[in-house]
């Protein structure tokens, strides 16, 4: 694998330090791991790991800078084929997720704050899988943004318990000097006022107490901090609280303390210091806030107190002081449940298989929207992509009618209607496409509607043929073929392109076996005595192509010279618009062929095809049909070329005339003689060479 990771900075602290672990592991494992980031005193260590570092400033809030790093980090993922980008921050993950449009590179975020619900921050949660340090994380991604629940990874954050070792039980008396701390950023939501009140109602029965304020401000944080300095002042207790500044080694400064504080005030998104203290072995008081209550149940591993209020606050500390053994007890339980659930190990073990999961189970879409011979040409390409990738999920975007085509098929896990001239379900269908959150696309379209689609519905490779302009939102696509290549051959050369090997052109269908039950009852009452052979002949074709047809007359005599020649029953198949017509050469034969136009759905159609014993069709999607369910074809061609057009099936006999003028692919013609010059004799022929008894294979 080939992972990159892009966060602001490099800077010492938990995302960072995560993101070095991460980076380190993947190096050890044998993969490959890059780091983008401004830099910082990390990067050292990233080096030293044999991690790659660019340095962008990719933590810019700047329109123009932002923009130029979208280019220069896709750059990065081509020159280094990245498979996965994972984003750590929001600046940089707007910068990621426009370069993994322009490439083939997966896109995932961590979110590792409760971000504000705006359009900025939205970006955290498009990833392909977004992972969330916590359950109450997981819960705002979806509330606040409308993250699809099966698009998240819960992966807590985690310490390293080879550093942060358990220092057992107390070696000083409480009573006599108990060292109470308060750990993080100096922000009003981490609670100090709260800390601060709280340290002035012990002082009172602890005189020895003494309480350490371990942060720093951030600048925009500085009134703040003289706020704080104030009220200690006010509250008698500048002998007691130490502002001691951030702190160079956490794990020195825990070491020190004689219960931790955590009282922030409002939805903490995980807590990493207080499972740091777990892995020390402080005991722990921290308020009831978001993630903090996943960590730490109340009386087993810590003590809980509601957020602001003070006398809570203090009776916790308070609990941990008196009791020693029974906080020293919560420790030694805290530390089991750090080992069990948020160690830095575990946290790697998880990100890396996740990065596993997402090349190894692929999802992917293919659009063929229509029409009906064309969905059934996309079946060969469907069973090539399910051979490569048995494990993906492979969807078809495909309008509603034809749906049934692919219904039974084995190689798709589901189907997606596109609906016809309905906006606000094109939106809905658009944005269910969006949360699948599809890792490849391949339009077998390949129209200005399917491009656009694969582009807005966020799939992160997208191949197809690059037809037209807007075949430039096809980030994997390729040239159009100039030499005549049959539709399926056309589609695998689109597969070939993504590596896919494609050898396997022949179509397939799946007709259930109470279908065939149908189709047989259905023909009984048409008129078959469920004796006679059975031949089909499919007269008609869309009447934007009615040059592809015979004549009327021509149809007429050769239902007759079928029915005298090789004793069958002919049937007729069309739509509801060709049932009045084929009533009309009906009424010319002298024989009675069966009238089936328009009164087949398509799985019935495919049925009663497959009854028959030979089917004659021009350039028609029934003629696809029925060299998918093996039925032997006479392909009457006249104004198109069956080089580009034959389903190969190797029982199908070609009838045509060879005419300077064919194939013209002309949908008007007022002499139509390529269709003129067919004689029923030749159809009969091809129809007496299919019904003979085939060799035994050996």
């Amino acid at each position: 694998m080939i992972i990159i990771q892009i966060l602001p900075e490099m800077k010492i602290g938990g995302v960072e330090t995560g993101t070095v672990d991460v980076a380190r592991s993947l190096t050890a494992q044998g993969h490959r791991a890059i780091v983008i980031s401004a830099g910082g005193p990390l990067v050292g260590e990233l080096e030293r790991a044999g991690v790659r570092h660019y340095t962008l400033p990719v933590h810019k809030k700047s329109l123009p800078t932002a923009l130029r790093m979208v280019f220069a980090v896709r750059r990065i993922i081509r020159r280094e084929q990245a498979d996965i980008v994972h984003a750590r921050s929001r600046v940089p993950a707007w910068i990621a997720y426009a370069a993994t449009r322009l490439t083939r590179a997966a896109f995932i975020t961590t979110c590792h704050g409760h971000y504000s619900p705006h359009f900025f921050s939205r970006i955290m949660g498009r990833g392909r899988r977004v992972i969330v340090i916590s359950e109450h994380i997981g819960r705002h991604m979806i509330s606040a943004f409308g993250t699809p629940r099966e698009r998240l990874q819960l992966i807590y954050r985690g310490v390293d318990l080879s550093r942060f070792s358990f220092r057992g039980f107390y070696t000083r008396s409480p009573r006599q000097g108990a060292v109470v701390g308060i750990v993080g950023r100096i922000t009003p939501l981490k609670g100090h006022v709260y800390f601060i009140r709280a340290m002035a109602e012990l002082r009172r029965q602890f005189p020895g107490l003494r309480a350490r304020i371990i942060g720093d401000a951030p600048d925009s944080r500085r009134e703040y901090l003289q706020r704080l300095q104030a009220l200690v002042k006010e509250l008698g207790l500048s002998d007691v609280v130490e502002f001691c500044g951030a702190a160079a080694d956490v794990r020195a400064a825990l070491q020190d303390l004689d219960v931790l504080v955590m009282a922030t005030t409002t939805a903490e998104a995980f807590g990493r210091v207080i499972i740091e203290a777990g892995a020390v072995g402080v005991p722990v008081v921290a308020t009831a806030v978001g993630g903090v209550v996943e960590i730490i149940t109340d009386g087993k591993e810590g003590l809980l107190a509601e957020p602001e209020n003070v006398p809570a606050l203090a009776a916790a500390v308070r609990r941990c002081i008196e009791d020693a053994p029974a906080a020293a007890e919560r420790a030694a339980a805290f530390r089991r449940r750090v080992e069990q659930c948020f160690s830095s190990t575990l946290m790697i073990e998880k990100t890396i298989a996740l990065y596993r999961d997402i090349l190894a189970k692929k999802k992917i879409v293919v659009f063929k929207l229509s029409a009906l011979g064309d969905v059934i040409l996309a079946v060969p390409s469907l069973r090539a992509l399910r051979a490569h990738y048995p494990q993906a999920a492979i969807d078809v975007v495909v309008r509603p009618e034809y749906r049934a085509v692919l219904t039974r098929c084995p190689y798709i896990d589901s189907l997606i209607c596109w609906p016809r001239k309905n906006f606000r379900g094109a939106l809905t269908t658009l944005a269910h496409i969006r949360r699948a959150a599809y890792a490849l696309s391949f339009d077998f379209q390949n129209n200005v509607l399917t491009h656009w689609l694969a582009f807005l519905g966020g799939c992160s490779a997208r191949h197809g043929y690059r037809n037209h302009k807007w075949g430039v939102l096809l980030n994997q696509g390729i040239a159009p073929v100039k030499l005549p290549l049959r539709p399926v051959e056309h589609q695998f050369q689109i597969l070939r392109a993504a590596g896919i090997p494609a050898r396997d052109d022949s179509l397939e269908l799946w007709v259930a076996a109470e279908e065939h039950t149908r189709a047989r009852n259905f023909l009984r009452e048409q008129g078959w005595d469920g004796r006679q052979r059975l031949v089909g002949i499919h007269a008609t074709a869309s009447p934007r192509w009615a040059t592809k047809t015979l004549f009327p007359e021509q149809i007429a005599q050769l239902a007759d010279a079928l029915a005298e020649q090789f004793q069958a029953k002919v049937f007729f198949t069309g739509s509801a618009a060709d049932r009045s017509g084929m009533q009309a050469i009906i009424e010319q034969a002298e024989t009675s062929p069966l009238n089936c136009a328009g009164r087949t759905d398509f799985a019935l159609l495919a049925a009663v095809i497959a009854q028959a014993a030979v089917f004659i069709c021009g350039d028609s999607a029934p003629l696809h049909i029925a060299a998918a369910l093996q039925v032997p074809c006479v392909a009457v061609f006249g104004p198109t070329d069956p080089e580009r057009h034959l389903p190969r099936f190797e029982r199908t006999v070609v009838v045509r005339k060879r005419l300077s003028c064919a194939p013209c692919y002309r949908a008007t013609c007022a002499k139509r003689t390529c269709m003129r010059l067919v004689r029923v004799e030749d159809i009969c022929r091809a129809v007496e060479t299919l019904l003979q008894p085939q060799p035994r294979p050996g």
